[in-house]
């Protein structure tokens, strides 16, 4: 090994001793010691420690490994933790995929796209989602424009804002448009046999490995 290491100087820190004169540089000599080290580097040079064990912990921690099975640990928490709902009108989805109807729609467009062995192997259950409405606030729009492009008590001077109030309750009211969003904390079972199942082995799982 040798001893000579590059070194990005910018985000290198040190505590300075209590006697040194802090009008002027201290000089230091940095190079590696497998002797007799008194700090660990992660094997990717990005971060150094005082010990073995934070360089190693650290370098567990950015490993792909710890991440996929952190990445499950996260999944199989939210699906435990999830309530079971009834279908309502809200639209469906699994995650990352598409937004469906109801979940007829959904089993019978997934139908195609999603088999093992020649069948079918449709999901034990599915995300349902929350609707969002159109219900932009045109009194906090108004006040942050005010705010920022007028003096403090500007909004006050307005003329007119309660008429414009009223018309605009008004014309949300008539408003049909509506955005649905995924619901991590409510799910739809499709296949009651198959999601007890799912469910005993995620929280298997989740007791073999419950350290994040």
């Amino acid at each position: 090994m040798t001893s000579e290491i590059d070194l990005d100087l910018q985000r290198l820190r040190i505590a300075i001793p209590a006697d040194h004169d802090a009008t002027k540089p201290l000089p230091l000599l940095v190079k590696a010691n497998p002797e007799n080290p008194n700090c660990w580097a992660t094997g990717s040079g990005d971060q150094i420690f005082t010990t073995m064990e934070h360089a190693q912990n650290s370098m567990t921690l950015q490993s792909a490994e710890y991440k996929e099975v952190n990445a499950k640990r996260y999944d199989l928490s939210r699906f435990v933790k999830a309530t079971v709902v009834p279908e309502d009108d809200n639209m469906v989805t699994l995650e990352g995929g598409d937004y469906f109807t109801d979940v007829q729609e959904m089993l019978e467009r997934l139908g195609d796209d999603v088999v093992i062995d020649g069948e079918p192997n449709l999901p034990a259950w599915c995300f349902t989602t929350t609707r969002h409405g159109f219900d932009l606030d045109i009194e906090g729009v108004i006040e942050s424009y005010m705010s920022d492009n007028h003096h403090e008590d500007a909004f006050n001077e307005l003329v007119g804002f309660q008429k414009l109030s009223s018309f605009w309750v008004a014309w949300c009211a008539k408003q049909t448009v509506s955005s649905f969003y995924i619901d991590y904390s409510r799910i739809i079972v499709i296949d009651q046999e198959r999601y007890e199942r799912e469910l005993a082995e995620a929280k298997a799982w989740l007791e073999a490995s419950p350290h994040g």
